[in-house]
């Protein structure tokens, strides 16, 4: 590997490492109903299961980052989170809870365009568990 191709990989594994610290732990926390999560959730609206979902997402999204052929799914879904938080955010006029999610969706959609063409191709994934299951 060429010294700049060496150095973007240490950026990228850099931010995924942070990602992946803080969608884990923002992920768990979730879980809990004595958490300010719960508070915030409720102050927008949300019921419970929908904090229990989003925690899902973000743990699983979490665990995702951490191999590079599914980096991008996992970078995807917490892209796809983010939205809905700064939606959520500007919806109630909670602009000082915007930089967060802000950053957050920025360098989630920079692992997910730094590890696209390393994913695994679920339709190709299928179809090899498929032909290595039959008899």
């Amino acid at each position: 590997m060429r010294r700049r191709e060496i150095a973007r990989e240490v950026v990228v594994w850099l931010i995924t490492i942070l990602m992946v610290l803080m969608f884990g732990a923002a992920g768990l926390r979730k879980f809990s109903e004595h958490s300010g999560w719960t508070v915030m959730f409720h102050n927008l609206g949300f019921p419970d299961w929908f904090r229990i979902l989003i925690g899902a997402i973000e743990t699983a999204a979490a665990l995702l980052l951490l191999y590079p052929r599914t980096a991008a799914y996992g970078a995807m879904a917490n892209v796809a989170v983010m939205i809905g938080a700064i939606a959520s955010v500007s919806m109630h006029g909670w602009t000082h809870s915007l930089p967060q999610p802000t950053v957050a969706l920025v360098l989630s959609a920079i692992i997910l365009a730094a590890r696209w063409r390393q994913r695994v191709r679920l339709s190709q994934w299928i179809m090899s568990r498929a032909s290595s299951s039959s008899p």
